[in-house]
C-alpha cells in the first residue's frame, strides 16, 4: 500500500472515476463496476503527516518506456486495471455503443443513385493513408490529454521487431482458462500486457485474440471502409503480433502512445527517416536542419524548407527530372525529434497523401 505525503494541516482527497468499458476476469484485485471511491480526511496539527492511499484508488492510465522511439500505456482505454479489456470504439469515435455496424458510424452515408447501383461514402476520412494524429477525432488525445495519442502503423512494427512477445493465460480454481493476454517486454526490459478481448461486430463481441487501432486507414483502396489495426495472439505468426485491416465500424480497443510535447527543443543535425506515404508503402527523407532553415532529399529529390518554433516543418520538393527544378510537390508536418507525421501535397496531379515517417536506429 503507497503512502502519501501531506504537509499542510488539514487536507481532503477525493478518488472518483467512472469506467467504461467490459471488463475481464482481472488477475490482481480490481472492482468490477464503476464506483466512487472513499473520500479520506485528515485532520492533523503537525506539519507533516502520512497518509495511506486506499486499496481502491482509481486504476490510472500510465505510460511506460519500453526502450523504444515512444512510450506506450501500460492499458486499453476505460481499463479499470491492466488486464481490463477497457472500452470499445469504432475508428475515430470516442464513444462505446450498444453495436458497432455502418449505421451508427460517424464518417458513412449511403448515397442511392438511379436502378439498383448504391454507393457507399466516407466523408472525412477517404485518402490514402489518411490519419487521425492532430485531429479531433484521435480517440487518445481527446480522452487522455494533450501527449497522448493513437499509435502509427510504423510504432506498431516498432513494437513487433524490437520487443520479445509471449502469449500466456491464466486459469480459474477448476483449471480453466479465465484470461489469455500478449506479454510484451521491451529492450530495456520494462513490460506491458496486452489482453485477448477481441473485437464487437454488430451486437456480437468476438474474443480469442487481442486487436487494437492503429490512426491510419489503408495505403491502398482507402475507401474500402478498413483502418490499420494491430493484432495479437495470431497462430499464422507464432503468437507475434501483426499489422491488419478492420473494417472502421467495429468496435475495437484503443492502446495509446506517449510523446511529451511540451518542452521539445530541435537541434540541428542531420536526420533520415522512413516511413510510410500515402499509396507509396515507403518513402525515405534526408533532412539537415541548421536554425530555421531545412534542406535534404526526399526520395531522392532535392527538398528547402523551414522549421518554426511549434517544430512545424514546411518542405519544397523539386523535380530531379525537371529541366527547369521546378517544385513538384509540398510537405508540412510537424517534427518531435523522432518522427515526422503531416500532409504530402502532390502539385502535379493534385492530391493529398497523409505521411508517417520515423527515425532510423
Amino acid at each position: 500500500m503507497r503512502k502519501i505525503l501531506f504537509t499542510t494541516a488539514i487536507c481532503v482527497s477525493v478518488f472518483t472515476f467512472q469506467s467504461c468499458g467490459s471488463s475481464s476476469n482481472s488477475k490482481n484485485t480490481t472492482t468490477e463496476n464503476s464506483e466512487v471511491a472513499k473520500a479520506d480526511v485528515l485532520e492533523s496539527d503537525e506539519t507533516e503527516e502520512y497518509l495511506e492511499e486506499p486499496d481502491d484508488a482509481p486504476f490510472e492510465i500510465e505510460a511506460v518506456d519500453l526502450g523504444l522511439s515512444v512510450m506506450w500505456a501500460n492499458a486499453n482505454i476505460g481499463a479499470t486495471s491492466e488486464d481490463d479489456y477497457g472500452c470499445y470504439f469504432a475508428w475515430g469515435e470516442s464513444q462505446e455503443k450498444s453495436h458497432y455496424d455502418l449505421d451508427n458510424y460517424f464518417d458513412f452515408q449511403v448515397e442511392a443513385s438511379k436502378g439498383r447501383m448504391v454507393r457507399y461514402i466516407y466523408n472525412k476520412f477517404n485518402s490514402a493513408g489518411a490519419s487521425l494524429i492532430g485531429t479531433e477525432y484521435d480517440t487518445a488525445t481527446k480522452l487522455l490529454g494533450r501527449n497522448w495519442r493513437m499509435p502509427t502503423p510504423e510504432e506498431v512494427q516498432e513494437l513487433i521487431d524490437n520487443c520479445e512477445m509471449k502469449q500466456e493465460y491464466v486459469k480459474d480454481q477448476n483449471n480453466h482458462i479465465k484470461l489469455e493476454y500478449t506479454f510484451v517486454t521491451g529492450p530495456n526490459g520494462q513490460s506491458i500486457y496486452f489482453p485477448h478481448g477481441g473485437y464487437k461486430d454488430g451486437n456480437e463481441f468476438n474474443k480469442g485474440f487481442a486487436l487494437f487501432w492503429t490512426a491510419y486507414l489503408p495505403t491502398v483502396n482507402p475507401k474500402s471502409g478498413e483502418a490499420m489495426a494491430a493484432s495479437t495472439g495470431n497462430f499464422l505468426h507464432d503468437y507475434k503480433m501483426s499489422i491488419t485491416k478492420k473494417r472502421r465500424c467495429f468496435g475495437l480497443s484503443v492502446r495509446a502512445v506517449y510523446e511529451d510535447l511540451s518542452n521539445i527543443k530541435i537541434k540541428d543535425g542531420s536526420f533520415k527517416m522512413t516511413g510510410r506515404l500515402g499509396d507509396i508503402m515507403s518513402g525515405s527523407l534526408e533532412m539537415i536542419l541548421e536554425g530555421t532553415q531545412v534542406n535534404g532529399k526526399f526520395n531522392n529529390r532535392r527538398v528547402e524548407g523551414t522549421i518554426d518554433e511549434q517544430n512545424t516543418i514546411k518542405l519544397e520538393v523539386y523535380g530531379y527530372s525537371d529541366p527547369d527544378d521546378n517544385v513538384t510537390a509540398r510537405m508540412e508536418g510537424s517534427f518531435n525529434g523522432r518522427s515526422f507525421r503531416g500532409k504530402y501535397y502532390d502539385i502535379n496531379d493534385e492530391k493529398t497523401y497523409y505521411f508517417s515517417l520515423i527515425i532510423e536506429k
